[in-house]
């Protein structure tokens, strides 16, 4: 229990995630057939291209890590996940969703959720999502969890002036 409070502080359990691989969500393979897997920490994917695919590539992530027991916030500005299987889906076209029953939701382990933002204006989306993100980064930190959040559309919620802070 030592060596591994040790290995924590030395480097957050770098050393030891190549014998975590049975940990990761299975993607696919890479043309030499290895095994290409992503981990539910330490990772941030950024999937960008034409929007069927990017919905699609969101989807499969989504249901992949799902069914491996992994929880996942979708934010959906578009109503694309509106009926997500495995997930509740918070809010719609005449209703915004409530970020409390977001949380109330994530506080489940086994929970995910779909936030549908076609509620709220398009100009309070940016507030909306710059409300919310703060609060997830806060659950994962304490938590672990959600180990994914997807955030589909992105363009619709990042403001464009918000600037890089370091």
């Amino acid at each position: 229990m030592i060596e591994l409070c040790h290995a924590l502080l030395r480097d957050d359990l770098r050393e030891i995630e190549p014998r975590l691989a049975r940990h990761g969500v299975l993607l696919g393979a890479r043309e030499t057939g290895e095994e290409l897997r992503l981990q539910p920490y330490g990772v941030n994917i950024l999937i960008a291209g034409l929007p069927a695919s990017e919905i699609d590539s969101g989807r499969r992530i989504s249901r992949t890590s799902g069914r491996a027991g992994y929880q996942f916030c979708i934010i959906d500005p578009e109503g694309d996940y509106s009926s997500f299987e495995g997930a509740v889906v918070l809010g719609d076209n005449r209703r915004a969703p409530n970020v409390d029953e977001v949380f109330e939701l994530l506080d489940q382990p086994s929970q995910n959720v779909v936030v549908n933002l076609l509620g709220i204006a398009l100009d309070h989306r940016p507030p909306f999502f710059a409300g919310l993100l703060p609060r997830l980064q806060e659950l994962r930190a304490m938590l672990g969890r959600p180990h994914w959040t997807v955030v589909d559309e992105a363009h619709h919620l990042l403001h464009s002036s918000w600037t890089r802070r370091n």
